[in-house]
């Protein structure tokens, strides 16, 4: 059951993007009175443009290749450490506690 739910999770978390770039991209164009395109026109550009070689200059260093991959493994890092898709514990007392600034300190708040 649980590798069932990273499954998912990894899968929301690599789609989610390209289908809420498309609704962005086909409300505004409902808001301007068009058509627009299609929900999953991004993923076709964006599958379109991996496919293409990358250009690069002579004069830059490795750092500067090396910048979007530690972009693009720190995102998906941050993403897959965020729960998306959470099984709860099977009993019924599940409380969340957090902490509230005062001004004589830290308050405990549950």
């Amino acid at each position: 059951m649980k590798g069932l739910l990273v499954s998912v999770h990894v899968l929301v978390v690599l789609m989610m993007p390209i289908l809420m770039i498309g609704l962005v991209n086909r409300t505004k164009s409902l808001w301007a009175g068009r058509k627009g395109p299609g929900l999953v026109q991004f993923a076709w550009d964006l599958r379109r443009l991996l496919r293409k070689q990358p250009v690069y200059s002579t004069a830059i260093t490795p750092l500067f290749r090396a910048g979007a991959w530690v972009v693009l493994a720190s995102s998906l890092l941050a993403a897959l450490i965020a729960p998306i898709l959470v099984t709860w514990p099977r009993s019924s007392s599940v409380t969340t506690s957090f902490s509230l600034p005062t001004r004589s300190g830290w308050r405990a708040s549950f």
